[in-house]
């Protein structure tokens, strides 16, 4: 950057101390400045044109990393949109205040909070990856877009019409508070949870109980966010649960365990398949016989009256597959060949497989409709 360009860069930068402003002509007075002031506290206030972006934006990018100030706040206006990087800086005492349209980008930090004046203007972008965040406060009526990746946010704050757009893959939301029931939505745009982590107990998490996932899941239900809302519902029957006699709590972790509150209709298949596997496997440790003659078969039965591990392993499987194979009778035609296991055990344990299947079947069904039904 020449000497001439940098000294219109700077005279771009007005910088506050107080209500009193200070107009900075070079670096080296900025630095004497900044020496003087001393102050734990820099607000930057500017409107530069396009020809400065490059030039502005790296001195406020190198002042960030620095860390050397406990917060900044930042309101530059530039002439076209424009982004702030805050890179690798570990300084757990530093709140960036974000006061002006402006993208923030957040990567590989660890903070003691971001937060927005409540006179901050609409529509500015947030951006954090690969970051620890103590708190996220975002003051109503922001309308921010807001995007969280493979981070932890300690608490996170929300308030009315805060969020345009919010997309959140791979984060710890290790606490949130936002607008009760009734009060305005603090969403009013697209909302995305994906492989999220929320505190399902209140044990060794800042979550104040269920009620600030009944808050999310009531204004996310309001915007028909039906996967959003899921997620919600789920942490806030777990947490519940702690309050619960032990007969609701086993059922209510049963519940969860199988079909996560019936959010899942993956996890139900998931159960059956090692419930089969679980039931193929005793039933090859303990034989099944098989009645009828060789002579009797059709077609791919001869295969049942194998002798040896081959034999045993296929009679297991499909004797283990029987408590879920109600349409079995459509597979093939022919005479039935009867299998039964050499154990009374195992007898008793294909009711029981036969009870647990069909619960599975159901809790699948239930989530399937729950997940793609159109909202009323």
């Amino acid at each position: 950057m020449s000497s001439a360009v940098a000294r219109k860069v700077q005279n771009a930068l007005r910088w506050m101390d107080g209500a009193d402003p200070v107009f900075v002509s070079s670096r080296k007075a900025y630095d004497a400045i900044l020496e003087k002031l001393g102050r734990p506290c820099i607000a930057a206030h500017a409107t530069v044109r396009n020809e400065f972006y490059d030039q502005v934006v790296a001195i406020i990018s190198d002042e960030l990393r620095s860390g050397k100030y406990q917060r900044y706040q930042i309101d530059i206006r530039f002439e076209r949109p424009h982004l702030i990087s805050l890179l690798d800086v570990a300084a757990r005492d530093v709140v960036i205040s974000i006061v002006n349209h402006v993208e923030i980008e957040i990567t590989n930090c660890q903070l003691r909070g971001i937060d927005t004046p409540n006179d901050f203007a609409k529509r500015a972008s947030l951006i954090i990856r690969n970051s620890e965040v103590k708190y996220l406060e975002v003051n109503g009526g922001m309308e921010a877009n807001v995007s969280i990746d493979n981070s932890t946010i300690y608490e996170m704050r929300l308030w009315r019409n805060s969020i345009a757009f919010m997309e959140c893959t791979n984060t710890s939301l290790l606490s949130i508070e936002c607008p009760v029931p009734g009060e305005k939505n603090p969403f009013c745009g697209s909302v995305s949870f994906s492989s999220v982590f929320l505190p399902r107990s209140t044990r060794g998490f800042p979550i104040a109980g269920a009620q600030p996932y009944r808050n999310m899941r009531f204004h996310l239900a309001s915007l028909q966010n039906a996967p959003a809302t899921a997620i919600f519902h789920s942490a806030e029957q777990a947490i519940e649960r702690e309050g619960e006699t032990w007969p609701n709590r086993f059922l209510s972790w049963l519940y969860e365990e199988f079909s996560d509150y019936g959010a899942s209709p993956v996890r139900p298949l998931i159960w059956l398949g090692l419930l089969w596997m679980a039931t193929a496997t005793l039933l090859f440790s303990t034989g099944v016989d098989v009645g009828g003659s060789a002579d009797d078969a059709v077609g791919w039965q001869n295969l049942l009256y194998q002798q040896g591990w081959a034999g045993d392993l296929l009679r297991g499987a499909i004797v283990g597959f029987q408590p879920i194979s109600w349409l079995g009778s459509l597979l093939s035609s022919g005479p039935s060949v009867p299998l039964v296991p050499n154990s009374f055990l195992a007898q008793i344990w294909l009711v029981i497989d036969g009870v647990l299947s069909t619960v599975l079947l159901a809790l699948f069904i239930f989530a399937l409709r729950r997940r793609f039904r159109m909202a009323s």
